[in-house]
């Protein structure tokens, strides 16, 4: 994958958690933060990746070493 910043290749990856991976609007962090749930998310959340009893959440993710990004594509559901 091209880095749509610099243009340079980026290298493909992962991103693992034990926990649900998501992205929280800023506006609703202490909604999340209040939550002691692994599945902690708020209405507006964007679920990147789901854990599983007996596997890590996994997304696959892209870093570009030249601007210090990482892509991440939001899964179809």
């Amino acid at each position: 994958m091209q880095c749509p910043y610099c243009k340079e290749e980026m290298q493909p990856g992962y991103i693992d958690s034990d926990h649900i991976i998501c992205w929280i609007p800023e506006s609703e962090r202490s909604q999340a933060d209040a939550q002691m749930w692994k599945s902690s998310k708020t209405s507006n959340s964007v679920v990147l990746g789901n854990y599983h009893l007996f596997r890590k959440a996994t997304v696959i993710a892209y870093y570009c070493r030249n601007c210090n990004k990482v892509i991440i594509d939001v899964p179809e559901i």
